[in-house]
């Protein structure tokens, strides 16, 4: 089992490095800009099957090393159309990258594993953490929205000032991490965290025309961090 994880391991150091530091920025600008016909495209593609090659470092397995160069090349092509660099799209384009490589691993390189993804997900315990990422991603943010609605009109104006959901991104942000902490025992990391938000987001608010909207944003953290932490040692409490 830790051969054929490090067999997947390797794999995915070699596509780290073919996307993230074998491919100068000029070549994604001329992938968007001629798709199809860019040479650039192709090169890209090239490179990461020769890196996959390198690291399983035997010729008996061109297969993957071609399979690797064509979905590369597939979804490189895809995202090519989609213009911009939006968040969702990237990770959309890492994820076909990464599942990819899990598919000529598991049924390529390592025949032998007896690997049941739905069986690895649907054991109760990890059951219990994918709920709890769940319940406090959108839910908790759409929780704490409703929670505060009834100062969020004082503060309207204000809020024109900060940048576009940047405060739902926090939010989830900051319970993510409190549940990461909670789960991995490290309470007092919540401390920091609670403390390095403070000074950021509450430092410049010291006028007394802005206390109110210091009163929200506390009330809105407050909430955040709560429902984090009681998740947290919910989990704690049934032995995750």
């Amino acid at each position: 089992m830790i051969a054929s994880a490090g067999i997947l391991l390797r794999l995915l150091i070699a596509h780290l490095l073919g996307d993230f530091f074998l491919q100068p920025r000029s070549w994604v600008k001329d992938r968007n800009k001629l798709h199809l016909r860019s040479v650039k495209l192709y090169l890209h593609a090239l490179i990461h099957a020769v890196l996959a090659w390198l690291v399983l470092w035997d010729i008996s397995q061109w297969h993957v090393a071609l399979i690797i160069f064509t979905s590369h090349l597939l979804i490189d092509l895809l995202k090519s159309y989609q213009h911009g660099r939006n968040t969702l799209w990237f990770i959309i384009d890492q994820a076909l990258h990464v599942i990819v490589i899990i598919c000529v691993w598991r049924w390529f390189l390592v025949k032998d594993l007896e690997l049941d993804i739905i069986a690895f997900i649907s054991e109760p315990k990890r059951l219990y953490v994918i709920a709890a990422f769940v319940l406090l991603s959108r839910p908790a943010s759409i929780f704490i929205g409703i929670a505060t609605q009834k100062w969020r009109k004082e503060v309207e104006d204000d809020k024109k000032k900060t940048l576009k959901d940047a405060g739902l991104w926090i939010g989830m942000i900051e319970r993510f991490l409190i549940l990461i902490f909670i789960l991995m025992k490290q309470d007092a990391a919540i401390g920091f965290l609670l403390a390095a938000k403070s000074i950021f987001r509450f430092g410049d608010l010291r006028k007394t025309e802005e206390k109110n909207q210091t009163e929200y944003l506390l009330i809105g953290t407050f909430l955040s961090f709560g429902m984090a932490v009681v998740v947290g040692y919910l989990l704690r409490l049934i032995g995750v």
